[in-house]
């Protein structure tokens, strides 16, 4: 039976398989694939009909006077790894039920402090209460994701 040929301790065949390996894998890591988008929500900021600003941390319920709705609704975080002009979908959920989808792209490329699209509704109507949702969504997968619950004051 005859050995394989050994380049210096490696057989023929092991010394193909590396090269193989790091001609299929090497590329994609070299062009930054590996890093995938990713947006961390920490609070939202909430704006009423009467000019109130208040910043509310993610997950918690923010509560207003019933004749003062809520007329402006951003969440803002941490975006790690975007890649300027790569297409992007925020999609805001009332209650579970989609709301509002916006069809944006990525205006520059790194990572930093992210605000989003945000909602907007006219003074004499605002947002109704409920629990609001903000899901933002890249090439299919799920990047970032926030809850608020918005909830009247009937006394005040």
């Amino acid at each position: 039976m005859t050995e394989p040929t050994r380049l210096g301790g490696i057989s023929a065949f092991g010394c193909l398989a590396a090269i193989v390996a790091l001609s299929l894998l090497g590329a994609p890591l070299a062009e930054g694939k590996g890093r995938a988008t990713h947006i961390k929500f920490k609070r939202w900021e909430v704006e009423t009909e009467s000019g109130v600003e208040k910043s509310v941390p993610r997950g918690k319920t923010f509560r207003h006077c019933a004749s003062d709705p809520v007329i402006d609704l951003d969440a803002i975080g941490r975006v790690r790894n975007a890649k300027a002009g790569i297409p992007k979908v925020e999609k805001w959920f009332r209650d579970g039920k989609l709301f509002r989808a916006f069809h944006l792209r990525w205006a520059k490329s790194g990572s930093g402090l992210y605000r989003s699209y945000g909602l907007n509704a006219p003074p004499d109507k605002g947002l109704r209460d409920g629990v609001w949702t903000i899901e933002q969504r890249q090439k299919g997968h799920r990047i970032g994701f926030a809850k608020i619950r918005l909830a009247s004051d009937r006394h005040c």
